[in-house]
């Protein structure tokens, strides 16, 4: 009886571990896959000083920006992102309603305007941030 009693406590520990690892497995594959959001270039300009004419060889350089995303009545941070040295980023968000806070360079220049921005589903959504460096 004893050996018996041993066996059938062995066999449900056995079984509640294989049922546990089989869950928590399985949860890993089952969390949802965001597959929407934003990407694009962030860039700064003018770099050159113009006085009415045309500039040639581009007058605006990309800019590594810290860029925060609030929900879409500004009360809430949902996530904040930093271009790369080229100006391009890419961030995944839930379908909705998002304000696009570009945060300043500098106390007063550069800065760009906020903006909203709808997320479709599945879709990633092209969003260009022109930073205004005040030079003129």
């Amino acid at each position: 009886m004893g050996t018996a009693f041993r066996n059938i406590v062995l066999l449900i520990i056995v079984v509640t571990l294989i049922l546990y690892s089989y869950m928590s497995y399985s949860s890993l594959y089952t969390e949802r896959i965001i597959s929407s959001g934003i990407f694009g270039k962030v860039i700064l300009g003018p770099v050159k000083p113009f006085f009415g004419g045309q500039i040639s060889g581009g007058n605006y350089i990309p800019y590594a920006a810290e860029v925060t995303i609030l929900t879409a009545d500004g009360s809430d941070e949902v996530t904040a992102f930093t271009a790369d040295a080229n100006g391009s980023f890419k961030v995944f968000l839930e379908p909705g309603t998002y304000l696009l806070r570009p945060e300043p360079g500098g106390p007063v220049f550069p800065r760009a305007e906020s903006k909203v921005i709808e997320i479709e589903k599945e879709r990633l959504t092209q969003v260009d941030i022109v930073y205004d460096t005040g030079v003129r």
